[in-house]
């Protein structure tokens, strides 16, 4: 059906795995209908990693059907678990895991992954494959 449109979505960008997704998630920001939810789950090695935070903050300002939460890897665990409290996205330290997946399901009300209407994966090598596990 060419009309049909997913409702729940869930992108997960590792690293400059971002890139492809982001143009993604800006065309389903301007082009859907209000009745869909999308979660983000973008991991990287350090904070400082991220690419389009500050594109993907103000999007959330007017976008409340979009979650977004960046993970680091590295081992300053103190530097980069912090989450700024003027900031709608969300950092944890870690990867992004069965209990992060369990968490945006809910989040995306559809109670697990295989309700998701569409998953987009993009990063290094092994991320989808390790995902393809849990999902």
């Amino acid at each position: 059906d060419p009309e049909w449109k997913p409702r729940r979505i869930l992108f997960t960008a590792g690293g400059v795995g971002i890139n492809p997704l982001f143009s993604m998630i800006k065309q389903w920001h301007e082009d859907d209908d209000g009745d869909s939810r999308a979660v983000l789950l973008y991991s990287c090695k350090e904070r400082g990693d991220f690419l389009f935070l500050g594109e993907i903050e103000k999007m959330l300002v007017t976008e409340s059907r979009l979650r977004v939460v960046c993970t680091t890897t590295a081992d300053d665990v103190a530097r980069n678990r912090q989450t700024d409290e003027q900031s709608a996205v969300v950092f944890r330290h870690g990867g992004i895991d069965l209990g992060l997946i369990h968490d945006s399901m809910s989040w995306l009300n559809c109670g697990d992954a295989s309700k998701v209407d569409k998953v987009f994966v993009c990063g290094p090598p092994g991320m989808a494959e390790s995902l393809e596990e849990v999902l």
